[in-house]
């Protein structure tokens, strides 16, 4: 049946006895339809919000086609939260009839794009130029929210700037755009000042120069970097042109003045005049004095090849000293030794 018919119905007996006919109703409903189902989109995951109507009843709320249980019913519906675009289903509830299919609906999840860039250091004043990549559209502004754009793209060079400044990027892909705007540094850096080099003398065979920086120190032995040597002080320990210069954050200042430095007396000793045991050695060094006079105090200093100090002890002539030289790599070093003018050198190993 298509419409709703009566139809009739009467009883007869045995005796063809046919009762009065009564009348029995079949009654056809027509099927609630969805008249319209609107998906929506929203940036990044959450709930996405739908709207629509029906010929009769309500709509029910499904997340598949056929079968499950309802989300919700009524309109506007607000869908449990997705993280990727998703498919709902509408259907018409009326009258005890539901409608023959479920609709369609498209919850669209656009991405909130992404963006990568750094810091990017120069040495003084001027200009600096940053990279930038995004899968949108990149804008560069000078706030981190508001204001107008001051450049666009993956590459922005900024004015002429004398002090550290920071910067923001933000992108818009498919209308959604990156919730918060990423920082970037544009770092001033100042190049140091030429260093000046005092020289301590007390020592007339190992002199110690001093830089007046305090940090970031590199010293030159004859225009060569000496491996290790950073600190404020070196030790000299041959001949040669020494001098000294500042790094501050890659910032290179101008050299210092060259100190020359030229050895006027050298004595290699035997070990009688100078003990060095156990030798090679690769924890304790014990230096005798044997050789040295009595009740004159002898300076001590172990130095690596390169003329850096690693340490340094006195003692009368004839005492003996000792060296904790664990902590070095293994190689060879040097012992100086010296009272008065007399300066002697004996070298060692320290073994692994």
């Amino acid at each position: 049946l298509s419409n709703t018919t009566t139809y009739y119905v009467d009883v007869t007996n045995t005796q063809n006895c046919v009762s009065q006919r009564v009348p029995v109703i079949a009654t056809i409903k027509s099927l609630p339809t969805v008249t319209f189902a609107n998906g929506n989109t929203r940036c990044g995951s959450g709930s996405v919000t739908f709207s629509a109507g029906t010929s009769a009843g309500t709509v029910d709320w499904y997340a598949t086609p056929t079968g499950t249980v309802s989300l919700g019913s009524g309109t506007p519906f607000s869908s449990p939260s997705v993280p990727t675009t998703t498919t709902f289903y509408a259907e018409a509830n009326g009258n005890g009839c539901v409608s023959a299919t479920r609709t369609a609906v498209i919850a669209t999840i656009n991405p909130i794009p992404t963006i990568s860039s750094a810091d990017v250091s120069r040495c003084d004043a001027g200009t600096v130029t940053f990279e930038a990549s995004s899968n949108g559209s990149i804008s560069w502004f000078a706030a981190t929210t508001g204001g107008s754009a001051i450049g666009s793209g993956p590459n922005f060079t900024t004015p002429s700037i004398s002090v550290t400044t920071p910067y923001f990027i933000e992108a818009v892909l498919n209308g959604c755009i990156s919730t918060t705007r990423t920082s970037v540094q544009a770092i001033v850096v100042p190049t140091p000042i030429q260093p000046t080099i005092t020289q301590n003398n007390s020592n007339i065979e190992a002199p110690v120069l001093t830089s007046n920086a305090s940090s970031g120190n590199q010293w030159y032995k004859n225009d060569s970097p000496v491996s290790g040597a950073t600190n404020t002080t070196y030790t000299i320990s041959d001949a040669g042109s020494y001098k000294v210069q500042v790094n501050n954050s890659g910032c290179l200042s101008p050299f210092s003045a060259v100190v020359d430095y030229v050895i006027t007396g050298f004595e290699i000793a035997d070990e009688k005049m100078l003990k060095l045991y156990p030798n090679p050695t690769s924890d304790e060094l014990k230096v005798s004095l044997q050789g040295f006079e009595a009740d004159k105090l002898v300076n001590v200093m172990v130095v690596d090849l390169t003329g850096r100090a690693l340490n340094q002890s006195t003692a009368f002539g004839g005492e003996e000293v000792s060296f904790k030289v664990s902590q070095y790599n293994a190689g060879h070093y040097l012992v100086l030794a010296n009272q008065g003018s007399r300066r002697i050198v004996r070298s060692f190993i320290k073994s692994r």
